[in-house]
Protein backbone atom coordinates (compact mmCIF):
# COMPACT_ATOMS: atom_id res chain seq x y z
CA UNK A 1 0.00 0.00 0.00
CA UNK A 2 1.40 3.61 -1.12
CA UNK A 3 1.27 6.21 1.20
CA UNK A 4 0.59 9.84 0.34
CA UNK A 5 3.71 12.19 1.69
CA UNK A 6 1.36 15.48 2.72
CA UNK A 7 3.13 18.87 2.93
CA UNK A 8 0.10 21.22 2.86
CA UNK A 9 1.12 24.71 1.60
CA UNK A 10 -0.40 28.23 3.55
CA UNK A 11 -1.96 30.38 0.92
CA UNK A 12 -4.57 32.24 2.77
CA UNK A 13 -2.97 36.10 3.49
CA UNK A 14 -3.87 35.64 7.50
CA UNK A 15 -1.96 32.36 7.77
CA UNK A 16 0.88 33.81 5.59
CA UNK A 17 1.08 36.31 8.14
CA UNK A 18 1.82 33.64 10.88
CA UNK A 19 -1.17 35.07 13.16
CA UNK A 20 -4.95 33.84 14.15
CA UNK A 21 -7.25 34.65 16.90
CA UNK A 22 -8.37 31.49 19.17
CA UNK A 23 -11.98 31.90 19.94
CA UNK A 24 -11.34 34.42 22.62
CA UNK A 25 -7.58 33.15 24.08
CA UNK A 26 -4.36 33.71 22.60
CA UNK A 27 -2.86 34.57 19.34
CA UNK A 28 -1.48 31.73 17.33
CA UNK A 29 0.43 31.04 14.08
CA UNK A 30 0.51 28.50 11.27
CA UNK A 31 3.47 26.64 10.32
CA UNK A 32 2.43 23.36 8.84
CA UNK A 33 4.95 20.34 8.87
CA UNK A 34 5.43 17.41 6.78
CA UNK A 35 2.97 14.65 7.89
CA UNK A 36 2.34 10.92 6.19
CA UNK A 37 -0.72 9.92 5.38
CA UNK A 38 -0.63 5.78 6.55
CA UNK A 39 -4.18 4.48 5.72
CA UNK A 40 -5.99 5.69 2.97
CA UNK A 41 -10.04 7.76 2.96
CA UNK A 42 -12.85 5.43 3.28
CA UNK A 43 -10.87 2.52 3.81
CA UNK A 44 -10.98 1.30 7.62
CA UNK A 45 -13.74 1.73 9.88
CA UNK A 46 -13.48 3.96 12.66
CA UNK A 47 -16.22 2.92 15.56
CA UNK A 48 -14.72 -0.91 15.31
CA UNK A 49 -11.34 0.16 16.48
CA UNK A 50 -10.38 -0.42 19.94
CA UNK A 51 -7.37 0.64 22.64
CA UNK A 52 -4.65 0.86 22.44
CA UNK A 53 -5.08 1.47 18.95
CA UNK A 54 -1.31 2.49 17.96
CA UNK A 55 2.16 1.95 19.51
CA UNK A 56 5.71 3.58 18.72
CA UNK A 57 8.25 1.04 19.64
CA UNK A 58 10.93 2.30 21.90
CA UNK A 59 13.04 3.55 19.51
CA UNK A 60 10.53 5.14 17.63
CA UNK A 61 11.40 3.80 14.65
CA UNK A 62 8.52 2.06 13.67
CA UNK A 63 4.65 2.21 14.60
CA UNK A 64 2.14 -0.24 15.03
CA UNK A 65 -1.30 0.10 14.50
CA UNK A 66 -5.00 -1.71 14.15
CA UNK A 67 -7.29 -1.67 11.18
CA UNK A 68 -10.59 -2.90 10.80
CA UNK A 69 -11.76 -3.08 7.06
CA UNK A 70 -15.05 -1.62 5.89
CA UNK A 71 -15.47 -4.61 4.21
CA UNK A 72 -16.09 -6.87 6.83
CA UNK A 73 -13.04 -8.83 6.81
CA UNK A 74 -11.98 -8.50 10.89
CA UNK A 75 -9.35 -6.50 12.60
CA UNK A 76 -5.76 -6.83 11.35
CA UNK A 77 -2.37 -4.80 12.89
CA UNK A 78 0.14 -3.33 11.02
CA UNK A 79 3.61 -1.69 10.97
CA UNK A 80 5.12 1.33 9.75
CA UNK A 81 8.59 1.78 9.47
CA UNK A 82 9.41 5.80 10.05
CA UNK A 83 10.24 6.61 6.11
CA UNK A 84 9.10 3.60 4.38
CA UNK A 85 6.51 3.73 1.61
CA UNK A 86 4.76 0.88 2.39
CA UNK A 87 2.89 -0.41 5.25
CA UNK A 88 3.19 -4.13 6.22
CA UNK A 89 0.69 -6.59 7.53
CA UNK A 90 1.76 -8.09 10.78
CA UNK A 91 -1.22 -10.42 12.03
CA UNK A 92 -5.11 -10.67 13.20
CA UNK A 93 -6.02 -9.22 16.03
CA UNK A 94 -6.21 -6.16 18.00
CA UNK A 95 -5.13 -3.40 21.19
CA UNK A 96 -1.11 -3.57 19.78
CA UNK A 97 1.40 -2.53 22.74
CA UNK A 98 5.01 -2.95 21.95
CA UNK A 99 7.26 -4.22 24.72
CA UNK A 100 10.65 -4.27 23.03
CA UNK A 101 11.93 -2.96 19.95
CA UNK A 102 11.14 -6.67 18.35
CA UNK A 103 8.03 -7.49 20.50
CA UNK A 104 4.79 -6.46 21.31
CA UNK A 105 1.53 -7.74 22.78
CA UNK A 106 -1.51 -8.00 21.38
CA UNK A 107 -5.07 -9.08 22.08
CA UNK A 108 -6.74 -12.44 19.97
CA UNK A 109 -10.30 -12.13 20.24
CA UNK A 110 -11.16 -15.68 19.14
CA UNK A 111 -10.49 -16.98 21.57
CA UNK A 112 -9.88 -13.86 23.75
CA UNK A 113 -6.23 -14.65 24.92
CA UNK A 114 -3.09 -11.97 25.03
CA UNK A 115 -0.24 -13.22 22.85
CA UNK A 116 3.11 -11.65 22.73
CA UNK A 117 4.73 -11.50 18.63
CA UNK A 118 8.42 -11.74 17.87
CA UNK A 119 9.08 -9.89 14.90
CA UNK A 120 12.62 -11.31 14.56
CA UNK A 121 10.99 -15.18 14.31
CA UNK A 122 7.39 -14.14 13.71
CA UNK A 123 6.88 -16.63 16.43
CA UNK A 124 3.69 -16.06 18.87
CA UNK A 125 2.82 -16.87 22.24
CA UNK A 126 0.09 -16.85 24.73
CA UNK A 127 1.42 -14.64 27.74
CA UNK A 128 -0.71 -13.60 30.86
CA UNK A 129 -2.37 -17.09 30.73
CA UNK A 130 -4.37 -16.00 33.60
CA UNK A 131 -6.25 -13.78 32.53
CA UNK A 132 -9.09 -16.00 31.28
CA UNK A 133 -9.92 -16.33 34.91
CA UNK A 134 -10.36 -12.59 35.60
CA UNK A 135 -13.41 -11.63 36.41
CA UNK A 136 -14.26 -9.26 33.91
CA UNK A 137 -12.45 -11.67 30.71
CA UNK A 138 -15.55 -12.07 28.78
CA UNK A 139 -16.01 -7.97 28.71
CA UNK A 140 -12.88 -6.90 28.26
CA UNK A 141 -12.23 -5.08 24.43
CA UNK A 142 -8.84 -4.04 24.39
CA UNK A 143 -5.82 -2.98 27.10
CA UNK A 144 -2.98 -0.74 27.80
CA UNK A 145 0.75 -2.29 28.32
CA UNK A 146 2.46 -0.69 31.45
CA UNK A 147 6.11 -1.43 30.93
CA UNK A 148 7.27 0.25 34.20
CA UNK A 149 5.16 -1.96 36.25
CA UNK A 150 4.91 -4.39 33.63
CA UNK A 151 1.15 -5.22 34.07
CA UNK A 152 -1.31 -4.69 31.47
CA UNK A 153 -4.35 -2.53 32.16
CA UNK A 154 -7.74 -3.86 30.85
CA UNK A 155 -10.73 -2.02 29.05
CA UNK A 156 -14.01 -2.75 28.76
CA UNK A 157 -15.44 -0.05 26.63
CA UNK A 158 -16.30 0.28 23.06
CA UNK A 159 -14.12 2.91 21.02
CA UNK A 160 -14.92 6.27 22.17
CA UNK A 161 -14.55 9.91 21.12
CA UNK A 162 -12.09 10.62 23.84
CA UNK A 163 -9.49 8.34 25.14
CA UNK A 164 -10.14 5.96 28.21
CA UNK A 165 -7.76 4.25 30.50
CA UNK A 166 -8.18 0.40 31.74
CA UNK A 167 -10.56 -0.01 34.87
CA UNK A 168 -8.14 -3.09 36.13
CA UNK A 169 -4.55 -4.42 36.14
CA UNK A 170 -3.03 -7.56 35.59
CA UNK A 171 0.38 -8.84 36.31
CA UNK A 172 2.42 -10.47 33.67
CA UNK A 173 0.90 -14.11 34.91
CA UNK A 174 -2.62 -12.52 34.04
CA UNK A 175 -3.90 -12.18 37.84
CA UNK A 176 -5.60 -9.49 39.05
CA UNK A 177 -3.43 -7.03 41.00
CA UNK A 178 -5.72 -3.57 41.56
CA UNK A 179 -8.78 -1.67 40.40
CA UNK A 180 -7.13 1.16 38.58
CA UNK A 181 -9.18 4.97 39.59
CA UNK A 182 -10.77 6.59 35.72
CA UNK A 183 -8.57 10.02 35.12
CA UNK A 184 -11.44 11.30 33.47
CA UNK A 185 -14.65 12.82 34.59
CA UNK A 186 -16.06 15.71 36.39
CA UNK A 187 -15.59 17.60 33.09
CA UNK A 188 -12.42 16.57 32.37
CA UNK A 189 -12.71 14.69 28.48
CA UNK A 190 -9.09 13.85 27.96
CA UNK A 191 -5.86 13.78 30.38
CA UNK A 192 -2.21 13.58 29.53
CA UNK A 193 0.25 13.95 32.18
CA UNK A 194 3.59 15.60 32.28
CA UNK A 195 7.07 12.98 32.70
CA UNK A 196 8.88 16.00 34.54
CA UNK A 197 6.25 17.29 37.20
CA UNK A 198 2.76 17.30 38.25
CA UNK A 199 1.34 18.81 36.02
CA UNK A 200 -1.55 17.59 33.77
CA UNK A 201 -2.74 19.01 30.19
CA UNK A 202 -6.70 18.02 29.84
CA UNK A 203 -9.30 18.60 27.36
CA UNK A 204 -12.31 20.16 29.76
CA UNK A 205 -15.93 20.93 29.16
CA UNK A 206 -16.84 23.94 29.82
CA UNK A 207 -21.10 24.44 28.58
CA UNK A 208 -20.84 23.99 25.08
CA UNK A 209 -17.21 24.68 24.69
CA UNK A 210 -14.52 22.52 25.15
CA UNK A 211 -10.81 24.05 26.55
CA UNK A 212 -7.68 23.33 26.89
CA UNK A 213 -6.43 23.51 30.20
CA UNK A 214 -3.40 22.69 32.28
CA UNK A 215 -2.92 22.83 35.89
CA UNK A 216 -1.81 19.82 39.16
CA UNK A 217 -4.79 17.40 38.96
CA UNK A 218 -7.62 17.88 40.64
CA UNK A 219 -7.54 21.62 39.74
CA UNK A 220 -8.31 21.61 36.55
CA UNK A 221 -11.87 23.57 37.79
CA UNK A 222 -10.07 26.87 38.43
CA UNK A 223 -7.52 26.14 35.89
CA UNK A 224 -7.30 28.82 32.63
CA UNK A 225 -8.22 28.16 29.40
CA UNK A 226 -5.65 28.37 26.98
CA UNK A 227 -7.10 27.39 24.03
CA UNK A 228 -11.44 26.73 22.84
CA UNK A 229 -12.81 24.96 20.35
CA UNK A 230 -13.71 21.72 18.71
CA UNK A 231 -10.91 20.23 20.69
CA UNK A 232 -10.46 16.23 21.38
CA UNK A 233 -7.24 14.69 22.18
CA UNK A 234 -4.44 15.95 23.91
CA UNK A 235 -0.77 14.34 24.47
CA UNK A 236 2.35 16.28 26.54
CA UNK A 237 5.51 15.70 24.53
CA UNK A 238 7.86 13.37 26.40
CA UNK A 239 10.24 15.93 26.94
CA UNK A 240 7.51 18.15 28.58
CA UNK A 241 8.73 20.76 26.18
CA UNK A 242 5.20 21.20 24.15
CA UNK A 243 1.50 19.92 24.53
CA UNK A 244 0.01 18.41 21.71
CA UNK A 245 -3.75 18.67 21.06
CA UNK A 246 -6.90 18.62 18.37
CA UNK A 247 -9.36 20.88 17.26
CA UNK A 248 -11.17 19.41 14.72
CA UNK A 249 -9.08 18.90 11.78
CA UNK A 250 -6.16 20.34 13.00
CA UNK A 251 -3.17 19.25 15.21
CA UNK A 252 -2.48 22.47 17.49
CA UNK A 253 0.61 22.74 19.87
CA UNK A 254 1.06 24.86 23.14
CA UNK A 255 4.03 25.46 24.88
CA UNK A 256 3.10 25.73 28.58
CA UNK A 257 6.06 27.76 29.03
CA UNK A 258 4.82 30.85 27.42
CA UNK A 259 1.32 29.99 26.21
CA UNK A 260 2.37 30.59 22.49
CA UNK A 261 -0.21 28.19 20.25
CA UNK A 262 0.69 27.14 16.17
CA UNK A 263 -0.97 25.12 13.84
CA UNK A 264 1.37 22.40 12.72
CA UNK A 265 -1.19 19.79 10.51
CA UNK A 266 -4.82 20.61 8.75
CA UNK A 267 -6.02 17.09 7.03
CA UNK A 268 -9.31 18.70 5.40
CA UNK A 269 -9.83 22.51 4.95
CA UNK A 270 -12.88 22.65 2.75
CA UNK A 271 -16.64 22.63 3.34
CA UNK A 272 -18.44 19.56 2.43
CA UNK A 273 -22.03 18.89 3.67
CA UNK A 274 -22.41 16.36 6.31
CA UNK A 275 -18.74 15.85 6.57
CA UNK A 276 -17.38 16.10 10.67
CA UNK A 277 -13.34 15.59 11.46
CA UNK A 278 -12.44 14.74 14.69
CA UNK A 279 -8.36 13.34 15.77
CA UNK A 280 -9.59 11.42 18.74
CA UNK A 281 -5.89 10.27 19.41
CA UNK A 282 -2.21 12.12 19.25
CA UNK A 283 0.55 9.59 20.43
CA UNK A 284 4.29 11.09 20.75
CA UNK A 285 7.05 8.78 19.55
CA UNK A 286 9.14 8.11 22.28
CA UNK A 287 12.10 10.31 21.19
CA UNK A 288 9.36 13.41 20.64
CA UNK A 289 10.21 13.20 16.57
CA UNK A 290 7.14 11.81 15.55
CA UNK A 291 3.32 12.39 16.59
CA UNK A 292 0.83 9.93 15.16
CA UNK A 293 -2.71 11.36 14.86
CA UNK A 294 -5.95 9.24 14.20
CA UNK A 295 -8.72 11.14 12.48
CA UNK A 296 -12.22 10.18 12.38
CA UNK A 297 -14.47 11.07 9.45
CA UNK A 298 -17.96 10.81 10.06
CA UNK A 299 -21.05 11.26 7.29
CA UNK A 300 -24.79 10.86 8.20
CA UNK A 301 -24.58 7.10 7.35
CA UNK A 302 -21.21 5.52 7.59
CA UNK A 303 -17.41 6.64 9.19
CA UNK A 304 -13.83 5.86 8.80
CA UNK A 305 -10.41 6.23 10.54
CA UNK A 306 -7.56 7.79 9.05
CA UNK A 307 -4.24 7.19 10.38
CA UNK A 308 -1.44 10.28 10.01
CA UNK A 309 2.02 10.63 11.38
CA UNK A 310 3.59 14.37 11.85
CA UNK A 311 7.66 15.12 10.96
CA UNK A 312 7.65 17.06 14.94
CA UNK A 313 11.56 17.11 14.31
CA UNK A 314 12.35 20.62 13.24
CA UNK A 315 9.46 21.86 15.76
CA UNK A 316 11.28 24.85 17.47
Amino acid sequence: MNLRTIITILVAAALAAGLLCVAGCRPERAELVRAWQLTPDNTYSGPSLVDEAMSWSPDSKSLIFQVVSTKGNGPSIMRWVVGEKQIERVTRGTSPNYTSNDTFVFLQTYPKILLEHTFSTNIQRQVAKDFEKVDIHRDVSGFTYDPVEKTYLLRISDFTAFYQPGCVAIDENGRQTKIVPPTTGSGVLDRSCDSKSNQSAVIFAAGDSRELRISEPGKELEAEALAKGSLGAVAWQPDGQIVAFSDSSEVKIISPQNGKIQTVARFFDREEAGRSDSICRLKWSPNGRYLAALNLVSYELNSYAVLYVLDMSHIK
